[in-house]
């Protein structure tokens, strides 16, 4: 006969599919890392924050339609995200499936199968935090101090004889001026006007790059 005590109980059930509970042990914890330094007898406990809550369940199956039972929850179990988990005593919870095993079928108990599941609070992919992304932050920094020392660059080469060269490069007179050289009757006669010329035609182009 069942007690008052189990009658306030709920079913269980993982993802709509109902099972019944042996035992489910709820395991809390807070992560801490524990300091110990040479030479100091006292130590530091660091806290790290509240860990996961884990849920570790002995469930079994009970009826002549026991095996059509497990392979209903073994797929329910192996289905990708989170799901509603029915805890007998703190009701409704979302847990995702942090490992599930040894679906047990016993000859002397042809009604009966068992399993041992683990269930873990569902959480979410919150970090790293892209909008405080410490690579992207520091890429983003040096990006903006490479353009600033780009136009440093620019300004301070504005007041350079060589800028004064890249304007005439740009402007059509370098050509121009290295075609005078090419032209004169001592590159005629020393036989290097090409190679003159094709070095204007080339200077243009790094130039103006």
């Amino acid at each position: 006969m069942a007690s008052i005590f189990s009658k306030t109980l709920r079913q269980c059930s993982y993802k709509g599919v109902p099972f019944q509970a042996g035992a489910v042990t709820k395991t809390i914890q807070r992560r801490q890392v524990l300091h110990e330094y040479p030479q100091r007898d006292v130590p530091y406990l660091e806290d790290l924050g509240k860990g996961a809550t884990l849920y570790k369940v002995t469930a079994f199956l009970v009826g002549d339609n026991c095996v059509a039972q497990a392979k209903r929850l073994e797929k329910a179990l192996l289905t990708v995200g989170a799901g509603t988990f029915v805890h007998p005593w703190d009701g409704a919870l979302t847990v995702s499936v942090y490992q599930a095993s040894n679906i047990s079928y016993s000859n002397s108990e042809l009604r009966y199968c068992s399993l041992d599941i683990t269930f873990v609070e569902a959480g979410e992919l919150g970090y790293p935090n892209k909008l405080a992304d410490g690579p992207t932050l520091a890429r983003q920094l040096a990006d903006k101090l490479g353009l600033s020392a780009v136009s440093d660059f620019v300004e301070s080469f504005k007041q350079t004889a060589a800028y004064q060269l890249v304007q005439a490069a740009i402007n059509g007179t370098l050509l121009e001026t290295l075609g005078i050289i090419s032209d004169a009757e001592i590159a005629q006669i020393l036989g290097f006007v090409d190679e003159v010329t094709t070095f204007a035609e080339q200077a243009i182009g790094l130039l103006t790059d």
